[in-house]
């Protein structure tokens, strides 16, 4: 009997250790394999970058000497009537290069969107000159037959953009996709010059007709390290390397206002460091 029942106490134990470790099962207990979670980067505080760019410019001179005409011709019948200040010369030409710069802002940040303010420094040199001439015959009020030609030139050189933009961005573990907008600054050579050559044969019913005329007049503009503006917007991608370490690949569109329009389509990559 003692035998029986210590056979009956040693198989209660072996079934409850093997009952234990079925109950150990992963999906008996509940216990599912942990989902890795995104870590989140604090992107909130001041930050600094450096950073090396590719871009090309387009410059469109069509209405490049416009003013020097205009002023040329002021007060002229061939200018009131004919509009000659706006024919439309010379055109658009495209340069590329290089360039640095640096870079520097502060994040705002809750939960994943982030918002923050920049000023990004960019020197390199977009330069392009383009020349044109164009000749027009026309009869005026005054009973004159006129051939008037003109002469443009314009090169003009970006040296310095700077841009200051508000970035809004959304934070996806350690990256940042962000766009942004805002004013730009530029520092430019700009040299342009026009000529005016104009001869009149009166071909009216005035007895005695009045003489021919013919003259030649330039006028030229030269302005160094000329201050423009425009605005700049972009998208870009900004990726936490270590620590506060992060890298920056963008893209940026700038456009300036002057006499000769110009706009630029640069490529950046960056290095900054988070405080």
């Amino acid at each position: 009997m003692r035998r029986f029942v210590m056979a009956m106490v040693l198989a209660g134990i072996a079934q409850g250790a093997e009952a234990g470790s079925w109950l150990d099962v992963p999906i008996l207990r509940g216990d599912i394999a942990d989902v890795p979670v995104a870590r989140q980067v604090i992107w909130q505080g001041p930050y600094v970058g450096g950073q090396a760019s590719y871009g090309s410019a387009n410059m469109d001179s069509a209405s490049g000497t416009s003013d020097l005409v205009a002023f040329l011709l002021r007060n002229t019948t061939i200018e009131n009537e004919f509009a000659v200040s706006q024919w439309q010369l010379m055109g658009q030409k495209a340069t590329s290069n290089s360039g640095f710069g640096g870079f520097a802002g502060y994040n705002w940040q809750w939960g994943e969107a982030v918002l923050g303010l920049e000023a990004n420094y960019l020197h390199s040199e977009f330069a392009a000159g383009i020349s044109d001439s164009m000749t027009r015959m026309f009869t005026t009020s005054d009973g004159y037959l006129n051939t008037v030609t003109v002469d443009s030139t314009a090169a003009m050189t970006v040296k310095d953009i700077l841009s200051f933009r508000a970035r809004a961005a959304w934070a996806t573990g350690d990256y940042l996709p962000y766009a942004f907008g805002g004013v730009a600054i530029g520092r430019a050579d700009l040299i342009r010059s026009a000529t005016v050559t104009a001869d009149g044969t009166y071909v009216g019913s005035a007895s005695p007709p009045p003489p021919p005329y013919s003259y030649a007049i330039t006028a030229s503009d030269s302005q160094i390290n000329r201050i423009i503006y425009g605005y700049a917007a972009g998208l870009g991608l900004d990726f936490m390397l270590f620590g506060g370490v992060f890298a920056r690949v963008e893209w940026e569109h700038t456009r300036f206002a002057s006499p000769v329009d110009v706009q630029i389509n640069t490529v950046r990559g960056a290095l900054g460091m988070r405080f």
